[in-house]
């Protein structure tokens, strides 16, 4: 009995600490797919910046960075004609965690 209980509850951690990155990361997959899916942006945040600009971006990870105190997963990154084309996913469910 006790060798279920440990089982459940190093489980239930395993969740509660990898849960939010795990559903997070099916949110974004989907918005990718949809976008590849349907050839339409809908649900996406489309930046056009100069790579100056780019580069004061504030990375927080490979695929993510904070502007304006909101945080942006990008989905699609876009060089031409001088300027970077970001399409990225607006997270406001992870500025809202972060707050608490």
């Amino acid at each position: 009995m006790k060798k279920i209980f440990s089982i459940l509850l190093a489980v239930l951690l395993m969740l509660n600490t990898f849960g939010f990155d795990v559903y997070f990361g099916f949110v974004i997959q989907k918005c990718k797919y949809e976008a590849e899916r349907t050839g339409s942006d809908e649900g996406l945040t489309e930046m056009v910046l100069t790579p100056a600009e780019e580069s004061l971006l504030n990375y927080t990870g490979r695929n993510e960075f904070k502007m304006n105190g909101r945080h942006y997963d990008i989905v699609k990154k876009e060089y031409s004609g001088g300027k970077v084309r970001i399409m990225c996913y607006d997270d406001e469910n992870e500025d809202k965690a972060l707050e608490e």
